[in-house]
């Protein structure tokens, strides 16, 4: 019994994500389209000159304002084969936690 149920929640979340990611899994659309940086900064209107100035998901802004430093930060702390314990960049310096390898 137990068995079943759990395969039919299996099925249902599977069915479930198909139907809410369909238009990124068949090219549709992106999950995050990449439009945010020329719609909102004219450093970046180069990238898309047909930017009208409002960006079809302007949730992700996180991502480039807070993700993407600290992301470029642990990146750079690992090339130089550093681990990353301490970010003096970002929210005016403050301990790294470790990410499990």
């Amino acid at each position: 019994m137990r068995q079943t149920s759990l395969l039919w929640f299996l099925l249902g979340s599977l069915l479930l994500c198909l139907f809410v990611f369909r238009d990124g899994l068949w090219g549709g659309s992106l999950l995050a389209p990449l439009d945010v940086l020329p719609n909102l900064y004219p450093k970046y209107r180069s990238l898309d000159p047909t930017a009208t100035g409002v960006p079809a998901n302007s949730h992700i802004i996180d991502q480039i304002d807070y993700d993407l430093p600290l992301q470029r930060t642990i990146h750079e702390s690992y090339r130089r084969s550093e681990i990353p314990w301490w970010d003096p960049y970002t929210c005016g310096g403050r301990a790294r936690p470790v990410a499990a390898a």
